[in-house]
């Protein structure tokens, strides 16, 4: 089914301002986002180097069989024991209980052999139902989403009162997920480990035994039990959202009903862990470090503390460049719903909305919002790793300060010496003098000045401006004006 898209008008509007708004929070949340991924990284990283500088490993095993081994006492083998109360501690063991944990209403048990019981048993449920899917069609002005259906399993529920189209109802689940753990658990029959430690132990594997219609107990209604079967595998339940034949018979539909559920179970066994954490005497819990953080390490299978520490690391850096990844386009995509409204703007001129419109959202904007993210990211990343790191900031920012000082202060030298190196001329003055009479004067055309040029000089590579004194001579009056040769002609009597 499609839908007419809201490209202009009021819903076009109110799109951008909720996009808008949208971008706001985005923008802002990228950063909170991103400078709280530093403090995070940083105070793990301490964690890990608190916890490599204080643990100490424990033989649990060795420790065992010395006294299994001798005639000590039980009572000796706890002081032995003791020896590590109130300790960060690493230890490699097996893990067991004695304990058979059941699902309530199906009856299965952790009972996996004579001497064996599942830590942990999990129910897992899967229903077939209607999936919504909608994309978007056409250009800017005449788009349009599309809605599409199909029937999946999932182990999510898809509400069908938020579909778009009626007529694709989903059924509430018949049964629900749920986790049944053993309580104790115990490493090596010894040492218990606290509820910190075993939510870590999250090793799931498919159940490989039959069930059967049998274990169901009471618990479980009367008419849901007539909707139930073994599934084709055996090791499963099958539920029938509607009844059309008869489940005594061990038969069903040969295709699944939206509705229909399936049952299944996941099991962890008994196995070797290595483990950091905190003994305080008879369990092994959440470590507290000096900045009152919780800290404990689990890993499958017999592992050193020095892998297993630098392991926490690895995955300490892994998830700080995945949170900075994330953080960076959430405020690229921010950025780009906030511009968006430039689009929408350019959609209304005449013949070249639509083309220039595309080019802005598809392309302006996309490169807007990289230029402005991208240094502003780093700035914000740069800023956080310095806020939590102020042993290295202070130095940092002391030498940014000592370096440019110095820099100016050669700058400043520099500027010095060049200057002496290259002197500026100084004021020239002219000369003032008589020009003896066997020199003559002549105008320079090329500068508008006169010359003068003595009789027995050669011409200079340099023009020089000479300026003649004149004396002070009455033109009109005086009678030697006639034979004074610095007496322009035209002040000559003819």
């Amino acid at each position: 089914m499609s839908d007419d898209g809201s490209g202009g008008g009021g819903g076009g509007v109110k799109n951008a301002c909720l996009g808008v708004v949208i971008g706001w929070l985005l923008f802002f949340g990228s950063i909170v986002v991103m400078f709280w991924n530093e403090g995070r990284t940083v105070k793990r990283a301490n964690d890990i180097d608190e916890a490599e500088e204080r643990y100490v490993s424990l033989k649990l095993s060795d420790i065992i069989e010395a006294d299994r081994n001798s005639t000590s006492s039980v009572e000796d083998a706890r002081f032995a024991l003791s020896q590590y109360a109130n300790k960060l501690v690493h230890i490699t063991g097996d893990i067991s209980t004695s304990v058979i944990i059941q699902d309530p209403l199906f009856g299965i048990n952790g009972k996996i052999a004579e001497d064996e019981n599942a830590l942990k048993l999990r129910r897992e449920v899967e229903m077939y139902q209607w999936k919504e899917d909608r994309h978007t069609e056409g250009s800017k002005k005449n788009k349009k989403t599309v809605y599409t259906y199909e029937k999946v399993w999932s182990d999510e529920h898809y509400d069908s009162s938020y579909f778009h189209e009626s007529g694709h109802d989903n059924p509430a689940f018949p049964f629900r997920e749920a986790t049944f753990t053993a309580n104790p658990i115990l490493m090596d029959d010894t040492v218990a480990l606290g509820e910190p430690a075993v939510d870590l132990i999250n090793w799931f594997i498919p159940w490989r035994y039959p069930v059967n219609l049998t274990t169901i107990t009471d618990e479980m209604s009367a008419q849901k039990k007539e909707h139930l079967e073994v599934s084709d595998s055996g090791q499963s339940f099958y539920y029938h959202y509607t009844v059309t034949t008869s489940t005594s018979n061990n038969t069903r539909t040969s295709s699944p009903e939206v509705g229909d559920t399936i049952i299944g179970f996941k099991v962890v066994y008994p196995t070797k862990i290595s483990i950091i954490a905190y003994y305080d005497g008879s369990r092994l819990d959440e470590y507290t470090t000096e900045a009152e953080r919780p800290f404990i390490l689990v890993a499958r299978g017999s592992v050193d503390a020095a892998t297993m520490l630098q392991d926490a690391r690895d995955e300490n850096t892994a998830i700080a460049w995945a949170l900075r990844a994330i953080g960076f386009k959430a405020m690229f995509f921010g950025i780009c719903l906030i511009l968006q409204p430039l689009a929408m703007a350019a959609d209304i001129i005449p013949c070249i909305g639509d083309i220039l419109s595309e080019s802005i959202s598809g392309c302006l904007i996309p490169m807007v919002a990289c230029i402005i993210s991208v240094p502003l990211a780093l700035f914000v990343i740069s800023l956080g790793w310095l806020w939590y790191r102020p042993h290295i900031a202070w130095p940092l920012v002391a030498t940014g300060f000592v370096l440019s000082v110095g820099f100016c202060w050669w700058a400043k030298d520099k500027i010095n010496v060049n200057s002496s190196n290259h002197p500026v001329p100084a004021e020239i003055k002219p000369s003032v003098g008589v020009v003896p009479e066997n020199d003559k004067i002549e105008p320079d055309i090329e500068i508008g000045l006169p010359t003068a040029v003595g009789a027995d000089q050669e011409e200079p590579d340099i023009p020089v401006v000479v300026v003649a004194q004149e004396p002070d001579i009455d033109l009109t009056t005086n009678p030697n004006n006639q034979n004074d040769p610095h007496v322009p002609s035209i002040f000559k009597a003819p």
